[in-house]
């Protein structure tokens, strides 16, 4: 099951990573629970459900366009741990950042069931 976690894990970055929000939404459970460990992005809080986080994805992206480069995939048990590099875009300012990252992503039945965040990929 491993292998095939990491299958949907590059299939779902590389959707969302092209902008193809409602392809990579396909990927969540509807209940999906989508949280960062101690990092503020926008909202204090996790984020529940795949129709609030495709909100969630739509908001920022206005302000902040970004996208992974230079994933890894690597198994865990019943997940997938992803390192990337994050380089996003300020939409007013044009100014451009670059940021490793990480997300440790559960996985049941075929769909991601939480997603932390982590912006300092050595902890996820």
């Amino acid at each position: 099951m491993s292998q095939e976690n990491v299958e949907i894990a590059r299939t779902y970055f590389e959707a969302f990573d092209r902008g193809d929000l409602v392809a990579a939404a396909q990927f969540l459970s509807p209940e999906v629970q989508w949280d960062w460990d101690n990092e503020l992005l926008i909202d204090e809080e996790a984020i529940q459900g795949r129709d609030a986080v495709r909100e969630y994805w739509e908001r920022i992206l206005v302000t902040s366009p970004f996208a992974h480069e230079d994933h890894r995939f690597l198994e865990a048990d019943d997940g997938v741990c992803v390192l990337a590099n994050l380089r996003l875009r300020g939409a007013g300012s044009g100014v451009e950042l670059a940021q490793p990252c990480g997300y440790a992503l559960t996985l049941r039945g075929g769909a991601i069931t939480r997603s932390l965040f982590y912006g300092d990929p050595a902890r996820a």
